[in-house]
């Protein structure tokens, strides 16, 4: 017994390529709401070159002669603070890789992220070490923190 299947309408290919184009029109609407409602980058004004002016004069006002896990937690809280004012981040709570995405969708450059990451990173590092590096280096690194500052205005 030999079954023969015929073929189906000719309305259901069209309806399954309809169905297709439908679901194709609905994801790229769906992609093109999500761009649309995403943050927009923060752009420098009145607010951030205050912002970077508190924190260059809190960067003159540290003092190196302190204990360096205090004089890096400081630079770290200086930088973080200048940062939150910024770009609006909450950088105690976030990751150096979140960060460096952060300041790149502000439309700067990968480097300039990359040496803010490293610094706050190197912040936590001395904090955390027992290492007691010397007067050079900790001046070195309130010098970096002013050209990171410099770099993000």
């Amino acid at each position: 017994m030999t079954i023969i299947l015929s073929a189906p309408p000719a309305v259901v290919p069209a309806l399954f390529v309809a169905a297709f184009l439908l679901g194709t029109a609905w994801s790229f609407d769906i992609v093109r709401r999500a761009i649309a409602t995403r943050p927009r980058a923060a752009r420098p004004g009145d607010d951030a070159a205050r912002a970077a002016d508190d924190a260059r004069a809190a960067l003159a006002a540290l003092p190196l002669d302190d204990e360096p896990a205090v004089v890096y937690a400081r630079l770290a809280t200086i930088l973080q603070g200048y940062l939150d004012a910024r770009f609006g981040l909450r950088t105690a709570s976030m990751a150096g890789a979140d960060i460096e995405r952060a300041i790149g969708r502000a439309g700067y450059a990968r480097a300039a992220a990359r040496q803010t990451a490293q610094m706050l990173e190197r912040c936590a590092q001395m904090r955390a070490a027992s290492l007691r590096p010397d007067a050079g280096r900790i001046a070195a690194d309130v010098q970096g923190a002013r050209e990171t500052i410099d770099l993000l205005v």
